[in-house]
């Protein structure tokens, strides 16, 4: 048995309902792709396949994520394949929207148009609702998890709460534009309520395959970054762990500095979105705030390395002064 089936049938044990959903998706994004190349439609200027398409790909990552992270829990077997079976079901009532929608040649996100449109996207805002709050059940279980390493316990845990805080940003789509506001209170229900762009329109030209706004802000950018935290931190961690093993607390400390500096990205990457402002044009203010962050990240790693050194010099001579204490000598 391969190494890499071994790991699999490990995850397929903590959680079946993520690692079968996680591979779906697989097969899912294949399909989806492969319909994108006879289907040339286009929903607010995008191929109306490219969305399921990266939805597939999301939730094939996340749920295979999160099965391996819920595999450091030891116990609560139940508790883990209930944060499983919820989520799992969850993502599918979302895939299957935006793909019935796709196929439909409406927009999944933001449209109310008419009555079905509005209730499919209300049925997905509440479907992700509760699949972020069974990630916090997640991360609850992790929590109370015992780890040998801290460091790794603080990548896993980190990773998975920023996670959390990056998906929660999703909220701040469905707020109503200063158009829908206006059509609102003329007593007009808007064609779309909310939108991924700020300051500019949806089917605005963006940036390729992602389709971030270069005309205007877009939430999706501190949104995408805050989700692959889940994945990025617990990568560090282990290249860490493999390189110095012996040396818990620098890297405890190095991990604490890049989980300060990642939210701190994603809060300033927040702020620029809402500012109305183009990834790729920052502002001034965005500049410095950029700098200000990395002069707070670069102090918190200097005072975790410092405190590193400190407490490994102290353990060094305590234990020195135990073993001569031992055979009898001076203390």
């Amino acid at each position: 048995m391969s190494a890499g089936t071994s790991r699999l049938r490990r995850l397929w044990a903590v959680s079946p309902a993520l690692v079968g959903t996680g591979a779906a998706h697989l097969a899912l994004l294949a399909l989806f792709l492969l319909a994108g190349l006879f289907d040339g439609r286009l929903v607010t200027g995008q191929p109306v396949w490219l969305k399921p398409a990266k939805f597939a790909a999301s939730i094939a990552l996340y749920t295979v994520t999160l099965a391996w992270l819920l595999a450091h829990v030891e116990g609560h077997r139940r508790a883990v394949r209930a944060v499983g079976a919820v989520t799992a079901a969850t993502l599918w009532v979302e895939i299957l929207i935006i793909g019935g929608q796709a196929a439909r040649g409406h927009a999944s996100h933001f449209n109310t148009a008419h009555a079905l449109d509005g209730a499919l996207f209300s049925a997905m805002g509440v479907s992700i609702l509760v699949a972020w709050l069974a990630g916090f059940g997640a991360l609850a279980l992790l929590m109370r998890q015992r780890f040998a390493d801290r460091a790794f316990a603080l990548a896993l845990r980190a990773g998975l709460l920023l996670s959390l805080l990056g998906a929660g940003l999703g909220g701040l789509m469905t707020r109503p534009t200063a158009a829908q506001r206006a059509e609102l209170a003329r007593g007009q229900v808007p064609a779309r309520m909310g939108a991924h762009a700020v300051g500019a329109a949806d089917d605005a030209p963006g940036l390729p395959v992602a389709g971030w706004s270069t005309r205007g802000g877009d939430l999706r950018v501190p949104h995408f970054l805050g989700l692959h935290a889940m994945q990025l931190l617990p990568l560090l961690a282990l290249l860490q762990l493999r390189r110095r093993p012996e040396r818990e607390r620098e890297r405890l400390a190095d991990l604490a500095a890049a989980a300060l500096g990642y939210l701190g990205l994603v809060g300033v990457l927040t702020l620029q979105a809402l500012r109305a402002e183009p990834l790729l044009a920052p502002g001034g203010l965005t500049l410095a705030q950029l700098a200000a962050l990395a002069a707070v990240t670069l102090l918190a790693w200097g005072s975790g390395r410092a405190w590193a050194r400190r407490a490994g010099s102290y353990q060094l001579w305590s234990a020195r002064r135990s073993l001569r204490t031992s055979k009898g000598g001076s203390p």
